[in-house]
């Protein structure tokens, strides 16, 4: 029994050297991974100040698209708006990922139409919400309600 243990032993070790390495890598493959994961995700938490350049930048950049190009349909407004909200963003040394610009341009759109045309959006704003701020006095005097809409979305620091 001797002898077979002591053939098998370069063969043992070696398979266990090679799981041993094995382990290792993928324990150190999977850090890297998470280190990425854990930075990205740091990287883009923004501050409270950062959240409200974001979306100044996003009003800005709207009102930019809106300007410089009129004739240009909605997708050429919206990627000129993203290229110049991340540019000014870049500039301010803000990190963020282009879906929150997007988001913030498309957020800052909806302001001005709520604002320039805010009767259509009632019903679809209680819908997506789940809440009407409209008082029941309210109902029917657009001006008024449009007013209860935008308070509730800076109360809760959406506008």
């Amino acid at each position: 029994m001797q002898p077979i243990v002591e053939a098998a032993q370069p063969y043992v070790t070696t398979i266990v050297t090679a799981v041993v390495g094995a382990l290792a890598a993928a324990l150190i493959a999977a850090v890297g991974v998470i280190k990425v994961k854990v930075t990205n995700y740091l990287d883009a938490k923004l501050s409270a100040a950062q959240k409200e350049v974001l979306h100044k930048v996003a009003g800005e950049a709207y009102a930019y698209a809106q300007t410089v190009y009129k004739s240009a349909e909605g997708r050429a407004k919206l990627e000129q708006a993203l290229g110049y909200a991340s540019d000014q963003l870049a500039k301010r040394g803000i990190v963020v990922a282009p879906e929150e610009i997007r988001a913030a341009i498309e957020a800052a759109y909806l302001k001005g139409t709520a604002i320039k045309n805010p009767g259509h959006w009632f019903y679809a704003l209680k819908i997506i919400t789940g809440e009407d701020p409209v008082k029941k006095t309210d109902v029917g005097r657009v001006k008024k309600m449009a007013e209860s809409w935008l308070e509730w979305g800076r109360e809760r620091r959406v506008l």
